[in-house]
């Protein structure tokens, strides 16, 4: 005789169908994870844009292991930094003045016959690394190799490496391209994709709690830069949102100490440099001497879950300052960009190497004014596909 069976449910995640289900986000069109042991790295890929096997996924061990092409890796930063920054013009074999890559913000106006040679070098560099990177011989590997080549010729990506040694992968390029020979700006993954790093898993997200009525922003400043050209246009623009400014480090410290830190844009404006002999890691400054580094960050935020209130940290965070994408060459010592992910930022940006103020001016003024007007996505260019990825005008203050 049949007999109905009572259910038993150990998890409910849908209260019986009585919660509405969390805001969905557009996956990346590849994600390559890299792990790294005490040997070779082993590379898994998948994604829509990535042909399908017959049996199973891309998967493989490399030649290479972590530490090796952390080193090369660091080799292709300091070539950026030495075509850019202390570069030399010549004539008749004698340096005549310091190349203005470094003053320059537009280099569309730069000499081409100078610049393209810079440009190809950089990118034949970008695209050693990325074959030192997935050397090897398994037939695993080889399939795997070809097919992500091959996807990465396409434009307008959103690709996502979870990786556990930090590379920079925006300056990776693919080989001369047999439809544009001549242009080496578009071998870039920074300039062909929407590229971002994903070492760690994400937290969670969170459901807004407050719909603020216009963006809840932070200015983090050393008042020093405040006389770089641009950098008052960037503050006016800041002005439109409701903003907070701390140019002293015990400010930040009791902002990043507090539960509830509810900023949709946290804007940093200082210096970065690596130091702490003989384990170098990243620290910014404010306009005090006091350094601000990710141990620090590690435990403020620590302290603000143990405070039993509801918490609230979910901004974009712009680290303009030199280094500050970078992580410490210990695993010993937290990155600051890693941990604000980890305590729920919705994203962190920095350069990897050391960059011009002025530069920096200019490039913090295009890319908040294009962030707040919520025309554009985070990472993605002008001319990208809008549905890639979560787009700005669906943040609360739209």
């Amino acid at each position: 005789m049949s007999r109905e069976i009572p259910p038993e449910v150990p998890q409910d995640p849908s209260n019986s169908f009585t919660r509405l289900p969390g805001p969905s986000y557009a996956h990346p069109d590849i994600v390559v994870n890299i792990t790294a042991g005490a040997g070779p790295m082993n590379i898994m890929m998948f994604g829509p844009k990535v042909p399908s096997l017959k049996s199973g996924i891309h998967q493989a061990p490399l030649k290479n292991s972590g530490p090796v092409i952390h080193c090369k890796a660091n080799r292709l930063r300091k070539i950026w930094k030495d075509r850019f920054l202390n570069h030399e013009q010549y004539e008749d074999g004698m340096p005549v003045e310091v190349t203005p890559f470094q003053k320059s913000v537009d280099l569309t106006d730069y000499p081409e016959g100078e610049l393209i040679p810079v440009i190809k070098e950089l990118a034949d560099e970008g695209s050693y690394l990325l074959q030192q990177l997935l050397d090897g011989d398994d037939p695993r590997l080889t399939i795997l190799r070809r097919d992500l080549i091959e996807a990465l010729q396409d434009e307008n990506l959103r690709v996502r490496f979870n990786s556990d040694v930090y590379l920079p992968w925006p300056m990776m390029a693919l080989d001369a391209l047999p439809e544009k020979t001549d242009d080496h700006f578009a071998r870039f993954f920074g300039y062909r994709h929407q590229i971002d790093q994903a070492a760690d898993c994400y937290p969670s997200v969170s459901p807004v709690l407050i719909a603020h009525a216009r963006a809840a922003t932070s200015l983090n400043v050393d008042m020093q830069l405040n006389t770089v050209e641009r950098a008052a246009e960037v503050r006016a623009l800041l002005d439109t949102t409701d903003l907070t400014e701390r140019t002293q480090s015990n400010e930040l410290i009791r902002a990043l100490q507090s539960p509830n830190v509810d900023e949709d844009l946290m804007y940093f404006w200082c210096h970065g440099s690596f130091e702490g002999a003989p384990e170098p890691h990243l620290v910014i400054r404010l306009t005090d001497s006091a350094g601000i580094d990710g141990e620090l960050v590690k435990r403020l935020r620590t302290e603000a879950r143990t405070h039993g209130q509801q918490e609230t940290f979910r901004p974009f965070v712009m680290l303009n300052a030199c280094f500050a994408g970078l992580v410490a060459d210990s695993a010993e010592f937290e990155h600051i960009g890693g941990v604000l992910i980890r305590s729920g930022a919705e994203g962190v940006l920095g350069p990897q190497i050391e960059i011009p103020k002025l530069f920096g001016a200019h490039y913090a003024l295009e890319f908040i004014d294009r962030y707040l007007a919520g025309s554009s996505t985070a990472g993605g260019s002008p001319g990208s596909s809008p549905d890639t990825s979560l787009k700005l005008t669906e943040i609360p203050w739209r």
